[in-house]
């Protein structure tokens, strides 16, 4: 009980702590996030720089900079929340006449409502939504909430009671459903975080154009209750003090259709300002799901819902927007042993971005013919290359490939900056630069260069990483295509 006195205490003095000496606590405390997890910044930055193409490197790093700002805002709110009074949360969130109508009409106490599913999305701000009740005088239907609950007994036990206080009801994540359905029988309402990582239970879409996996569990309940989808945000206008936004999705009670719209109606969002993008938890790791090694060139789950994604956004094929760069050799020749490799890698992952990395022309025919997005020329000394790809560290790649043998390309790797980096050593050494090694690639036999038994190596090696298996005439006919050519 002593952290839940600290807790408590602490609280208080937040709550009474004037706001400009709260404001200059989080302008000093944001830039620690930076220095204790400098990869959750890079995940941030990296994330920001896929999901807003058309913003300078600037205005990515002024949004980075007021979204840490803004975290550590969150954590002040999260304490000092239980110890608002009811005008003060009134006074912290603005509801205007159109909004206002929409609680009354659909939120209200009438029992020939329909039922509810809110959708929150992970905003800074989002802990305010437990104060709903309290901003109008009249009752209003019945609201659960279904949270993540904390490992520490006392820790989720205090969670609950702070944000239960103002009248929600808090539903365990792992305990809850039943009571979630009940509730949505009684036609009331059930609110649900929707945009948190998945895990390997979601289903798979794409979000900001990217791979991710999604929880279909606020969908499932509006199409089983056939509830009214409704999107909530609190769009901040000040320190601690935010706009209700409330809109329903246009969308069919369908579990599917309910997810896709509830993203496209979050991307929306965010893409309409710089200020509503640095609103967002941009720290957690959404795109995460298919980057661990062993399923990195596999783009398989039990629940995809990527064709009916592409429908529903007049897609004619999957954006390739992950951005994979794959360093070769300068040799043209010594490259083609590669063809089949990347063939394979477009055809698994029809997501990936291929960006050819090489001190010769070669890549740009290689370009013209369909096999990779973008190509980087390489200057012909070693130094100078380490030197242009560290310029090129924020293009931030998610995965590099190093097919290039050399130990001078795995360590360009390195200067990337990349956290996931794919080679393959010859002989024992282990490959400065390199941290996903791929074992040893098959000898020639004394013969030089020989294309059929390089790419039959790194295949072989791939398949461990979820590559669909390559047929050997399939590799046979990439290798001999290109050797045709004039």
């Amino acid at each position: 009980m002593g952290v839940i006195r600290v807790l408590n205490a602490v609280g208080r003095l937040i709550a009474v702590t004037p706001r400009p000496l709260l404001r200059m606590i989080c302008y000093g405390f944001g830039p620690i996030i930076a220095w204790v997890r400098p990869s959750r910044r890079r995940q941030a930055l990296a994330s920001l720089s896929l999901a807003f193409p058309d913003y300078s490197t600037k205005q990515i790093k002024r949004i980075y900079n007021e979204n840490a700002r803004r975290l550590i805002e969150m954590g002040l709110l999260v304490v000092a929340m239980p110890h608002f009074t009811k005008q003060a949360l009134r006074r912290m969130i603005a509801v205007d006449g159109a909004t206002e109508r929409q609680i009354r009409e659909t939120f209200g106490a009438d029992p020939q409502r329909q039922p509810v599913v809110l959708l929150i999305p992970h905003l800074t701000l989002s802990e305010l939504l437990t104060a709903i009740p309290c901003l109008v005088d009249y009752p209003l239907s019945p609201t659960k909430v279904i949270f993540r609950p904390i490992p520490s007994l006392q820790l989720d036990r205090w969670v609950h009671e702070s944000r239960s206080r103002h009248g929600v009801e808090l539903l365990s994540r792992k305990l809850g459903f039943n009571q979630a359905m009940r509730a949505l029988e009684r036609r009331e309402t059930v609110a649900v975080l929707f945009d948190q990582k998945a895990g390997n239970s979601g289903s798979l879409i794409t979000f900001f154009d990217r791979v991710c996996l999604a929880s279909e569990l606020p969908g499932i309940l509006a199409e089983k209750y056939k509830a009214i989808p409704f999107a909530a945000a609190l769009e901040r206008k000040g320190f601690w003090r935010a706009q209700l936004r409330l809109e329903e999705l246009d969308c069919q009670r369908d579990a599917a259709e309910v997810t896709l719209a509830a993203h496209e109606w979050l991307q929306r969002y965010l893409c309409a300002s710089e200020d509503r993008a640095a609103d967002w938890l941009w720290l957690h790791d959404r795109w995460g799901s298919f980057y661990k090694p062993i399923q990195r060139f596999a783009l398989k789950h039990k629940r995809d819902l990527l064709a009916q994604q592409n429908e529903r956004l007049q897609r004619s094929a999957l954006p390739r927007k992950e951005p994979v760069w794959c360093l070769l050799p300068d040799s043209a020749k010594e490259a083609a042993a590669f063809l089949p490799v990347i063939e394979a890698i477009r055809r698994a992952r029809p997501d990936f971005a291929l960006t050819l990395v090489a001190a010769d022309a070669y890549i740009f025919e290689w370009l013209k013919q369909g096999r990779a997005e973008a190509g980087l020329l390489l200057p012909p000394r070693k130094w100078a290359r380490w030197w242009v790809l560290w310029r090129y560290r924020k293009s931030y790649p998610a995965t590099v490939i190093v097919f290039d043998p050399s130990s001078a390309a795995a360590l360009g790797a390195w200067f990337l900056r990349c956290p996931q980096r794919f080679g393959m050593r010859i002989g024992s050494r282990r490959r400065l630069g390199i941290n996903k090694d791929l074992g040893c690639m098959a000898s020639t036999g004394g013969a030089g260069w020989n294309a059929a038994t390089i790419s039959q190596s790194w295949l072989s090696a791939l398949e461990r990483c979820g590559l669909p298996a390559v047929s050997p005439e399939s590799r046979g006919k990439s290798i001999t295509k290109f050797h045709e050519q004039p």
